[in-house]
């Protein structure tokens, strides 16, 4: 409204945000390898295993599902925390160290997808 960028409101939701990435990095992310499991977003909602049933089933008691939209949403995710880290950065440059580590962030999840170099664009 006053064309000037409304940084204290960026950073109210940046730092919300940063406990909601955090939550699902550490909720969804048993293994520790990047990919995520079980769906939070609806697009999971149609597969072969009927996940109500996890708890009732003894064959499925240990089955973890890793699963694309979960995992690509996290990826995009890290990439949104990294333009607004990079935003906060320009006016409080403590947010510098937190770019990097949203950009390690995507960087692993590229990695866990697709393989390859960490630090590259080159894929196996």
């Amino acid at each position: 409204m006053t064309g000037k960028a409304d940084v204290k409101f960026l950073e109210r939701c940046y730092h919300k945000n940063l406990l909601y990435f955090t939550h699902f990095a550490n909720r969804f992310d048993l293994d520790r390898n990047d990919l995520f499991q079980a769906g939070f977003l609806g697009l999971d909602n149609i597969q072969i295993i009927d996940r109500s049933r996890f708890d009732e089933e003894p064959a499925l008691k240990d089955v973890r599902l890793e699963q694309a939209d979960a995992t690509a949403w996290m990826a995009f995710f890290a990439l949104c925390m990294l333009q607004i880290s990079l935003e906060l950065a320009l006016h409080n440059r403590a947010y510098e160290d937190m770019a990097s580590k949203f950009l390690e962030h995507f960087l692993r999840i590229k990695h866990a997808i697709f393989g390859g170099d960490l630090f590259s664009d080159d894929a196996e």
